[in-house]
């Protein structure tokens, strides 16, 4: 054999394993960008349906406490005292005056009830992922021929975040088993809470929470 065509053959093959480790190196790299696409486009779904999610609470606690915000003690019923709480209340917010008497609107209901096809029962009833979870409804006119509903939010937890139906404060909050929604009333003031969570599309759970306190504006029958 020449040297010249053993000369040939050795480089043929050099550049062959060449080809080999330059496409394996490319698949490796390709592999490690679809990875990190993967990652960042789960990212991104999280984020959009925490951000989702966020808007959701903070919207639907805007609008509990703006409407208790207007009431008074003397029209809420139950006057549930810390540290238990109520998933539903009934009141009346003031709508004018007449000289120094408050003209009261019609009855409202705020509560929690379980999301259409869920149970009380501890189990995934509508196989969304969720157990027991609810929906916060206003009712106007409550009680009467007239009475209308709007649901403010879904996704409302059954207990409020590190919470559970153990008969103790679980969480620390200073509060007993307090519901995903939640209201309980001292002095002049009610202690709003809110915990919602939902699945993302990777089947993990997203989970916000909120308190607040709101004090009311009128007291007994007289106008400020």
């Amino acid at each position: 054999m020449s040297r010249c065509a053993a000369g040939k053959r050795a480089a043929a093959g050099f550049t062959l394993l060449e080809l080999t480790l330059a496409l394996t190196l490319v698949g490796v790299i390709a592999g490690s960008i679809g990875l990190v696409m993967k990652t960042c486009s789960r990212a991104l779904r999280a984020g959009a349906s925490g951000a989702a999610l966020e808007s959701n609470l903070r919207r639907s606690m805007d609008f509990v406490c703006d409407r208790l915000r207007a009431a008074s003690t003397s029209t809420l019923v139950p006057l549930t005292e810390s540290p238990f709480s109520t998933t539903q209340i009934d009141f009346q917010r003031a709508v004018g005056g007449v000289g120094p008497s408050v003209v009261w609107g019609n009855p409202e209901r705020i509560l929690f009830e379980y999301s259409p096809g869920e149970t009380d029962d501890g189990v995934d009833n509508d196989a969304n992922g969720l157990i027991d979870e609810g929906r916060v409804v206003w009712i106007q006119n409550a009680g009467s021929a007239n009475e209308t509903r709007a649901t403010l939010c879904n996704w409302v937890r059954e207990y409020f975040e590190g919470e559970e139906d153990t008969g103790v404060d679980d969480n620390g909050n200073g509060r007993i088993d307090e519901r995903g929604f939640s209201i309980d009333i001292e002095g002049n003031r009610a202690h709003v809470r809110l915990s919602l969570e939902r699945m993302d599309s990777d089947g993990r759970s997203i989970v916000r929470t909120l308190e607040r306190t709101v004090t009311f504006r009128n007291q007994g029958d007289d106008l400020p």
